[in-house]
């Protein structure tokens, strides 16, 4: 392998890493309320978040198949990435909403390639190089924590002092993430097939129910979350707070989540990933019971602390396990497995926490949502074998 592609190689892909994550933190926010305003409806605020779920459910595993059949990462991350651009620089001049809702889709088709494809790329490197898995994953997401992180507090601070600026936002999105594209230009796949013969090894039969616990719990995990987290910016103002302050508090949860992404690498290399995510679970039940205990800003920040806990455990311990359990030719598709299972928790965990709110009030329905990450626990207590021991490949490095 060339010197510097060795060098070069995983720099960039951090790079991009930042680069993405601080473009989600300027427009994902916006987006819901782009439409509402082009609309006066929420109903229109529901569909497109509808057209959004299904898009990232339907493609992640679509965009990881592609990726192993052909072996070409690079090519369909290009692809993905300059239908996100496409998609955010026209939301910049749109105004009609049922384009807007159809925008929305194809975005989520886009981030699902980055989010699938990027850290398989990496899961490719990270092989071929035989270098520590979770460390790696780690510093992948821990600058794009910081990529995020610095996005919700540049929000915070330009809705202090002036009104939303959809174009603006949109617009310096899709440039930025154009120059994550450029960067990626002069890098090549770390994994090719030279023939038409070669690609038949991707064809293989594999059982992916032997993964059948690993999934359950990315699902019960991500629904537990999402049953707060969907409802979570109305209940900050609900008990007095402004938009500017759910900026804040995100911001406060992502800049935690830096150095904790990189130090649940370094415990995934050394225990696996099963103590992560118990830890996890329960540290988000800590989470949801101190938003119940208390509406002082000091009290929410520090359970914000505790949910970039909760979230950078079962971040790093679950796309670490999804990218090294397989060898290069199957890990696209479990990574994309993982996210779609990660999507359709979401989707269940919102429509969960919705309908608790509305049943209970917001207050009595965060008490009942404590309870709910634990949930997790349960194939662990059920099935003792279920606690996986982390990577299948060699932790040297």
């Amino acid at each position: 392998m060339k010197s510097w592609f060795r060098d070069t190689f995983i720099v960039i892909i951090y790079i991009i890493s930042s680069l993405f994550f601080l473009c989600r933190g300027l427009y994902i926010p916006l987006i819901p309320l782009l439409i509402e305003d082009v609309s006066s409806s929420l109903a229109y605020v529901g569909f497109a978040s509808s057209l959004l779920s299904i898009s990232l459910t339907l493609s992640q595993y679509l965009w990881g198949l592609l990726s192993d059949y052909f072996a070409r990462r690079k090519l369909f991350l290009l692809i993905g990435l300059s239908s996100l651009i496409s998609a955010l620089f026209l939301m910049a001049f749109i105004r009609n909403v049922l384009i807007l809702c159809i925008l929305r889709a194809i975005e989520g088709i886009g981030s699902a390639a980055f989010l699938t494809l990027a850290p398989s790329l990496l899961g490719d490197y990270i092989e071929r190089s035989n270098i520590r898995v979770g460390k790696n994953i780690g510093i992948f997401r821990m600058l794009g924590s910081l990529g995020f992180a610095t996005s919700c507090l540049i929000m915070y601070f330009l809705l202090s002092f002036k009104e939303i600026m959809y174009r603006e936002v949109f617009l310096s999105s899709s440039f930025i993430l154009f120059l994550s594209l450029l960067l990626l230009l002069p890098l090549e796949d770390v994994y090719k097939v030279k023939s038409h013969k070669d690609m038949s090894i991707n064809r293989e039969k594999y059982d992916y129910r032997i993964h059948y616990i690993f999934f359950f719990e990315v699902l019960l995990w991500s629904m537990s979350f999402m049953t707060v987290t969907s409802i979570w910016p109305n209940f900050v103002k609900r008990i007095g707070y402004e938009s500017k302050h759910v900026y804040l508090l995100w911001s406060i949860a992502a800049y935690g989540e830096v150095p904790l992404m990189f130090l649940s690498g370094i415990v995934f290399d050394k225990l696996g990933y099963g103590i992560l995510l118990r830890l996890s679970a329960i540290s988000l039940t800590v989470t949801f019971i101190l938003y119940y205990s208390s509406s002082s800003f000091a009290i929410l920040s520090f359970a914000q602390l505790f949910r970039s806990i909760a979230y950078s455990f079962f971040e790093i311990s679950t796309l670490s396990y999804a990218s090294s359990s397989v060898m290069f030719k199957r890990r696209g598709r479990l990574i994309g497995l993982r996210n779609v299972f990660i999507n359709v928790g979401w989707s269940i965990g919102s429509l969960l926490g919705g309908l608790l709110a509305e049943l209970l009030g917001m207050k009595n329905a965060m008490l009942l949502f404590s309870l709910i990450p634990l949930s997790t626990l349960l194939p662990y207590i059920i099935l003792k074998n279920s606690f996986i021991k982390g990577s299948c490949l060699s932790k040297k490095g």
